[in-house]
């Protein structure tokens, strides 16, 4: 069984999923994560959001995502991680506003409601 294990995490570690979290999503919300961190494809930090203020309003566009039909085509140039403690999730962000769950598993696409606000508390000029 400690095998088994092991063979998982070194496994999602390969395939860059963080192990404690699979499965997990921020969904308790924002204001309970210490930080959120934008990257670019670069993987130069955008933005970071730390203080209260910055994660509600986060959270509030955050709370207007849909699903799409994943029939769509977003261009992902972007990634959220979602930090508490030693737990992190990561999510790629098109800024046209369709997110997904950055993992090895099906994820739907989802879109955000007022992209353009988001982007500029993001610090996305796209």
């Amino acid at each position: 069984m400690a095998d088994q294990k092991l063979v998982i995490c070194l496994a999602a570690l390969v395939l860059g999923c963080n192990p404690p979290t699979i499965g997990f999503t921020p969904q308790i919300g924002i204001d309970h994560w210490e930080s959120v961190t934008v990257w670019n494809r670069e993987r130069k930090v955008v933005s970071l959001l730390k203080t209260s203020d910055e994660l509600g309003v986060f959270e509030k566009h955050w709370a207007s995502r849909e699903k799409v039909s994943s029939s769509t085509n977003p261009s992902f140039k972007y990634s959220f991680f979602f930090r508490r403690g030693y737990i992190s999730e990561r999510w790629s962000y098109d800024p046209a506003g369709y997110v997904e769950k950055s993992n090895i598993f099906q994820k739907p696409i989802y879109r955000i409601e007022q992209y353009k606000e988001f982007n500029q508390l993001l610090g996305i000029k796209d």
